[in-house]
């Protein structure tokens, strides 16, 4: 019987240890929150290479939007540009670098369908994929889609991302999103002159209008008043401002031009006076090294026109 009772015992003993491990591991289970990754900011998945930046909300210039993305996106019919803009938010776009004039980046805030991939595989493009490398703490893959020069990610249902060589930007996602979400430890030397660059704040306005921050302002002046400009005469640290719309369709332009020395301003709004001489527009000079230019109405082949699309 002592033996019996013994084995009693033992078991029972047992028999509580994995009924209290059991409760352990269910409890745990239940309070551990599962982690959801945050998408990053989609302007600073954007490089500070650009030479010239522009914010466009996208319920505001669906028209400008819809000739914007089946001129640049092979493939892509007007109605499924129109898709497209109903689920886009705010489009982000840096233009040029000192190595390649042609670059362009796009990376868009959006709320993606999870027919977009079969969309684009519907229209031709071909579907790839990517590993980001592991100097960011873990491994991503993503799909990007591919066709004549044109690559398009949709690296979290909230971002979009278009160049005509996607991967440098999908490398920079994840850099942006492992910092977002506390998996890569942060230096406050990343990117803060950045951050808090003029540039910056200005392009991430929250504001229903576009805007531009242009670093090397020649070529965008060259096509605005339809005309060789000189770095001569226009010797500038930067150029920026913003299209409004209007109600018959049309934009108009404000600019903000930064002259690095003050000689350069008086041969410069005499040639500016020249050009737009014939138009409704305002020029005038706002302190030591600034003009403002107002009043200037474009279309929106024109306004394409202006950023060189």
């Amino acid at each position: 019987m002592k033996k019996n009772r013994n084995d009693f015992k033992s078991k029972l003993i047992v028999s509580l240890l994995i009924c209290f491990t059991a409760v352990l591991f269910m409890t745990a289970c239940k309070t551990v929150p599962k982690i959801e990754i945050a998408p990053p900011d989609a302007f600073d998945v954007l490089d500070d290479e650009g030479a010239m930046y522009i914010s466009i909300p996208a319920s505001e210039n669906s028209e400008l939007l819809e000739k914007f993305i089946t001129g640049f996106t092979p493939g892509v019919s007007e109605n499924d540009a129109k898709t497209v803009i109903s689920k886009i938010n705010r489009v982000y776009a840096s233009f040029g670098s000192r190595d390649d004039k042609k670059r362009i980046c796009i990376s868009a805030d959006a709320d993606i369908p999870k027919a977009a991939a079969a969309l684009l595989k519907k229209s031709g493009y071909q579907e790839k994929q990517m590993n980001a490398e592991d100097i960011y703490a873990y491994d991503k893959s993503v799909n990007y889609y591919s066709m004549n020069s044109v690559e398009i990610a949709f690296p979290s249902p909230k971002n979009v991302l278009i160049s005509r060589d996607v991967k440098p930007m999908i490398q920079d996602y994840v850099l942006e999103e492992n910092i977002q979400n506390g998996l890569m430890e942060f230096s406050t030397d990343y990117k803060s002159s950045w951050y808090e660059s003029d540039l910056y704040q200005w392009i991430k306005q929250d504001t229903d209008t576009i805007h531009f921050y242009i670093v090397r302002p020649q070529s965008f002046l060259s096509n605005l008043l339809g005309s060789a400009v000189s770095t001569k005469t226009f010797k500038l640290n930067y150029a920026k401002g913003q299209f409004a719309k209007l109600p018959n369709s049309k934009y108009e332009l404000t600019l903000e031009l930064s002259f690095q020395d003050q000689k350069f301003i008086k041969p410069a709004m005499a040639l500016l006076s020249l050009a737009l001489g014939l138009t409704d527009s305002e020029l005038e000079q706002v302190n030591l090294n600034t003009v403002k230019l107002g009043g200037v109405h474009i279309n929106t082949k024109q306004l394409i026109n202006m950023f060189g699309l």
